[in-house]
């Protein structure tokens, strides 16, 4: 008999500057978004600010930040919420 392995989901976390909790969204691809934050970070210019928005499930649907103002991106893999949560 096969153990059981509960749901799991998989959270992308943005840390911003000057802000005091990090942005959670719960992306289709959580481990793409957060390859996808890293080489922004990475290729932020402090003198050509962008801007990214990204959509996502959950309560925040579409965020609009600036490169400039990410300083962190964290993946986080938790147990899924039952059905109908």
């Amino acid at each position: 008999m096969a153990a059981f392995s509960p749901p799991t989901l998989k959270t992308a976390l943005i840390v911003m500057m000057r802000a005091s909790a990090p942005l959670v969204l719960y992306p289709d691809n959580a481990e793409a978004l957060y390859e996808e934050l890293k080489a922004v970070i990475r290729n932020a210019k402090p003198s050509a600010p962008k801007l990214i928005e990204k959509t996502a499930n959950g309560p925040l649907k579409r965020v609009a930040l600036l490169d400039t103002e990410i300083t962190g991106v964290s993946l986080q893999v938790g147990m899924a919420p039952p059905a109908g949560l």
